[in-house]
């Protein structure tokens, strides 16, 4: 159920995943309040699920269904798509976070050897470096900065998200005739996702470090993951 309040703290991986959902639902309304303002042709159409909804206490009471409707589609549609991992692997979001800012970090603690080999297997050495010890459902350090680092990273997601939908209209805006709130729309979505997006970043390291460190700090942790990262290059 998509929670009610997107500002509470994600507790596991589907929390975080209805955290972005909701937050490109919203990014969803306001696109389309773009398209039935700027473009009469999409107004006229979306307008046939509009509705009077009669409330006994208050008469009828207007439903923009035009405008609910079609945003809860494209949330789920992105949701059920995983937008934000199609996102991430057209800009190499998460290969590069995960290769640059979590596996050099035990290739230079482990003195790993060929460090290419790790990259190269990157989906198989993150399961054995990180995923083995960081999960939030069989977390084997300290939960708390694992939740942290949720946290983070589906702010991060929510505002690729909703950057993409924002911008995905700003380029429709501009195709079909409104060229200046369409290039508007794209300038100021893309500013918020260049302002926004290093400070999400910068958290998300922070909390992998903190995570890399308590798991270096387990015991024989160091040999076990030194040995299967080496044995990637064979």
């Amino acid at each position: 159920m998509i929670p009610y309040n997107p500002l509470e703290k994600v507790t596991d991986y589907q929390s975080m995943l209805r955290r972005i959902v909701v937050f490109t639902i919203l990014a969803s309304c306001a696109s389309i309040w773009l398209l039935r303002t700027y473009l009469p042709a999409v107004d006229t159409l979306l307008a046939k699920l509009d509705f009077d909804l009669p409330v006994p206490q208050l008469g009828k009471v207007s439903i923009p269904g035009g405008y609910l409707v079609p945003a809860i589609g494209l949330g789920v549609f992105a949701h059920s798509i995983r937008l934000h991992d199609r996102i991430s692997d057209v800009l190499r979001i998460r290969h590069t976070f995960d290769t640059r800012v979590i596996l050099r970090r035990f290739a230079e603690e482990l003195e790993i050897g060929d460090v290419d080999a790790v990259f190269s297997n990157r989906s198989r050495a993150m399961r054995i470096a990180f995923y083995s010890y960081a999960s939030s459902t069989d977390p084997k350090i300290d939960k708390h900065s694992i939740l942290e680092a949720l946290d983070n990273w589906a702010w991060f997601w929510s505002l690729v998200e909703s950057w993409f939908v924002v911008t995905t209209t700003g380029v429709v805006l501009t195709v079909f005739g409104s060229e200046k709130i369409g290039i508007a729309t794209v300038g100021v979505a893309t500013a918020g996702l260049l302002l926004l997006s290093p400070i999400y970043l910068s958290q998300c390291k922070r909390y992998a470090n903190i995570q890399i460190d308590a798991i270096l700090e387990l015991e024989n942790s160091k040999s076990v993951i030194a040995e299967k990262l080496n044995a990637l290059s064979n």
